[in-house]
Formats: C-alpha cells, sequence, structure tokens
C-alpha cells in the first residue's frame, strides 16, 4: 500500500487563499503591493519560534492586517472595502480580528518586520 505524508496548508498557502476575497473594486496594482508585503511578513515569521504553535492562518491573516494598516498600504484599500473584506475572511475562513492568536501574533509579526527593516514601529512609511 501507498504510504501518503499529507503536509498542513503554509501560512503562504493561507495567504494566497486569503487574498482571494479582496473585494473585486481592489485594482491587481494595490493587490499585489499588499500581497509583496503580506508574504514578506509570513515569511518573517518562519525565522522566529514564537510562531511554531500559531496556526498558519493566523499568522497570515495578521500578516494581511499589518500590511492594510500600514500608513504606506493604508491608501490601497479604502475603509468600506477593507471592512468588507473582513466580513468575506469571517464568513469564509472564520477569522476574526479580535481572535487570540491574531492578536498575539500581530505585534510579534510588527517587531519582526521593525527588525528586518530597521525602523522602529514596523512601518514603512
Amino acid at each position: 500500500a501507498l504510504q501518503w505524508h499529507i503536509h498542513p496548508p503554509t501560512a503562504m498557502a493561507f495567504l494566497s487563499h486569503l487574498l482571494l476575497l479582496l473585494p473585486p473594486q481592489v485594482n491587481d496594482a494595490s493587490k499585489e503591493e499588499i500581497y509583496a508585503l503580506s508574504r514578506y511578513i509570513t515569511e518573517l515569521s518562519v525565522c522566529d519560534a514564537n510562531f511554531v504553535e500559531v496556526s498558519p492562518s493566523a499568522v497570515a491573516f495578521s500578516a494581511v492586517l499589518n500590511t492594510l494598516e500600514d500608513r504606506r498600504y493604508r491608501r490601497l484599500i479604502s475603509n468600506s472595502m477593507r471592512d468588507q473584506y473582513l466580513r468575506a475572511i469571517a464568513m469564509h475562513v472564520g477569522l476574526r480580528v479580535e481572535d487570540a492568536e491574531v492578536v498575539g501574533a500581530r505585534p510579534k509579526l510588527k517587531r519582526l518586520l521593525a527588525s528586518s527593516l530597521g525602523s522602529v514601529d514596523g512601518s514603512l512609511g
């Protein structure tokens, strides 16, 4: 018999799927920018042992939230589209901004980003 070893989805896999739920009004260039920073933040989590116990979906969602709230990226999506996106994530994925894992992961990811960029607050702009 074949012995298959199934691996759970990674944070990167979740990231790609979460971004598919962005409202269609968000243009492709903005989606690419959001993806690029979210991917970078998600990749940083792999280097930190604090994220071993955090679900990959919470890491990916936290990275997206941090990107959307970054000063430089805030302009890419209006507040109403952001709210629409968060409702879609809650409905289809079951993740919410106030989930304990998300609340715990977000400041850690901000610190990792700040450290990687040599900035104080983790913001790019």
